[in-house]
């Protein structure tokens, strides 16, 4: 809970939002601004008369109903209106979004998932060894541009690989992600924090989002400035960082600004509009953002396809380096010997 006064501004309240609320608050509603999601419930930041304060909130019987659309379900960022008086408070509408941040699930259904409303700037975390997938990376930067976010590329754990290693990462995301800003930073030692925080502008939403392990809870720790997001020490046997988060939270900053942390993401479909001209696309942006159908020879399903591109990758950047017998005994993906 925020120890210091909050305005509607630090939140991202606009004279769109007023103009959408005021029938609501005709009917006695306040507005709020939902923090977590708890499945059953929400915890939210609602303006009760004397200030903004942190309420439990569930949805009112309508809204269930509603919610049973995943498009219309409430989502951590989303503007409320709710009902102050019964506790826990009652949602009882939703203001109009500016934008979601939505990831489509793998399997028959093709189930869409907002991950946040009301974002602008969405950060793609990861590192230059394990993690690293660029066309994973591809993915993630094209369910940003669907929402129109600012798509940023952190590429944290910068003391876990060597300077070449890190040079030639930077060099081939300059070549295949050109409409992305690229930042480099150690969570752990706190090297890029600072240019990391100077996007943070008051009543402005930045999302992270990534893998498990990768450093986004470390990151918001280090803009908060206190240890508010459990972490893991990295696993020795794999190099990866364990999996802490397990909802989404929006955080306000004391410093202005607010963060979105997201649990860890296995595997990525981005939500896109085929029919899309070129022209939506931001200027420089790589033609691989556009949908576009399943290659030829493509695994259909998703962690396969992360792992072609992983070992496509790997093969660019060490052209000499073969994978051991057992190794390649292991792979799904290696074709059998004629």
């Amino acid at each position: 809970m925020a120890s210091w006064s909050i305005t509607p501004a630090d939140l991202g309240w606009s004279a769109e939002l007023e103009a959408a609320f005021a029938p609501h608050a005709a009917a006695g509603l306040c507005a709020a601004r939902l923090l977590r999601d708890h499945k059953a419930a929400f915890t939210c930041m609602a303006f009760d008369g004397d200030g903004f304060h942190e309420r439990e909130a569930v949805l009112s019987g309508r809204m269930r109903h509603q919610s049973r659309q995943r498009a219309l379900a409430p989502a951590v960022g989303d503007w409320v209106a709710v009902d102050l008086r019964p506790q826990p408070c009652v949602i009882h509408a939703s203001l109009p979004r500016r934008n979601t941040l939505r990831r489509q699930h793998s399997g028959p259904a093709m189930r869409q998932q907002i991950l946040v409303a009301n974002v602008d700037c969405v950060a793609v975390v990861t590192d230059a060894e394990v993690d690293y997938n660029p066309r994973r990376l591809e993915r993630f930067l094209a369910m940003i541009q669907s929402c129109e976010a600012k798509p940023l590329i952190v590429l944290n754990k910068t003391d876990l690989c060597t300077a070449t290693r890190l040079k030639a990462v930077l060099r081939e995301l300059g070549k295949m992600l050109p409409a992305a800003d690229i930042l480099q930073t150690n969570a752990r030692r706190g090297s890029g924090i600072g240019l990391l925080r100077r996007r943070l502008l008051v009543g402005q939403t930045l999302a992270f989002i990534g893998s498990s392990g990768v450093g986004k809870s470390t990151l918001i720790n280090r803009l908060i400035g206190e240890r508010w997001q459990d972490t893991e020490e990295v696993n020795p046997k794999t190099g990866r960082g364990r999996h802490t988060t397990t909802y989404r939270e929006l955080i306000l900053l004391k410093r202005g600004g607010m963060v979105v942390d997201n649990p860890g993401i296995k595997e990525v479909e981005a939500v896109a509009d085929a029919q899309a001209p070129a022209s939506s696309l931001p200027p420089g942006a790589s033609p691989s953002l556009r949908a576009r159908p399943r290659a030829p020879g493509r695994p259909k399903n998703l962690r396969l396809r992360n792992l072609q591109d992983r070992r496509e990758q790997e093969s660019q950047l060490h052209p000499n380096r073969r994978l051991s017998p057992a190794s390649e005994a292991q792979n799904p993906l290696q074709s059998p010997t004629p």
